[in-house]
C-alpha cells in the first residue's frame, strides 16, 4: 500500500510539475503532449477490486487537473480508462505468469503482454481525453492526431520509465 501511495505522489508531480511544462515547451510539436499518469493504473496489482482502481484514478486524475486547470477531464478519462482495464485484459485474453517462469514481469504479466495492454489502454485513454477536451467531434481529424502521436510518445516515456524502475512482482 506504501507503494501505491508513494507512485500516486511521484506520478502527480512528475505530470504536473514536469510532463506539462515539457509539453507545453514543445512547441514545434503541436501533436504531442505528454501523458504519463495512466502507468498508475496500468501498475495497479491485479487483484485489486474496480471500484478501488475507480477511486484511486479519480484521485489521480482530480490531482492532475488542479495542475492542468481542466474541469474533472483527467479525471473521467483515467476513470474510464480504469472501468476498461479488466475487460481489456480479458479481450486480450491477458493472464498472470506462473512464478516459476523466467523473464520480465510486470505486476505478475510478462512485458510484452503488458506492453500490449499499454498500447490499447493508452489509445482509448487518450481519445476519450481528446474529445473531452475538444468537448464534441466538431475538429476529429484534428483529435485523432493529437491521439496518435501523444500515444506514441506517451509510450516510449512510460516505456523508459518502465525500463528505469521496472516493478517486477
Amino acid at each position: 500500500m506504501i507503494s501505491i501511495a508513494f507512485r500516486f505522489v511521484f506520478f502527480v508531480l512528475l505530470q504536473g510539475l514536469v510532463m506539462h511544462h515539457l509539453s507545453n515547451a514543445l512547441t514545434d510539436f503541436r501533436y504531442v503532449q505528454l501523458i504519463f499518469y495512466p502507468l498508475f493504473v496500468f501498475l495497479l496489482p491485479l487483484k485489486m477490486n474496480t471500484v478501488q482502481s475507480m477511486f484511486l484514478a479519480f484521485c489521480l486524475g482530480i490531482a492532475v487537473d488542479f495542475f492542468y486547470s481542466s474541469i474533472g477531464i483527467h479525471a473521467a478519462a483515467l476513470v474510464l480508462t480504469a472501468y476498461l482495464k479488466p475487460f481489456v485484459m480479458h479481450q486480450l485474453q491477458i493472464q498472470p505468469t506462473p512464478l516459476g517462469r523466467r523473464g520480465i514481469r510486470i505486476i505478475g504479466i510478462d512485458l510484452p503482454e503488458f506492453i500490449k495492454l499499454m498500447v490499447v489502454l493508452s489509445l482509448f485513454h487518450n481519445l476519450v481525453y481528446f474529445i473531452l477536451m475538444a468537448f464534441g467531434l466538431s475538429n476529429f481529424f484534428h483529435t485523432l492526431l493529437l491521439t496518435f502521436f501523444s500515444t506514441i510518445a506517451s509510450l516510449l516515456v512510460m516505456l523508459m520509465y518502465l525500463l528505469v524502475f521496472q516493478p517486477n512482482q
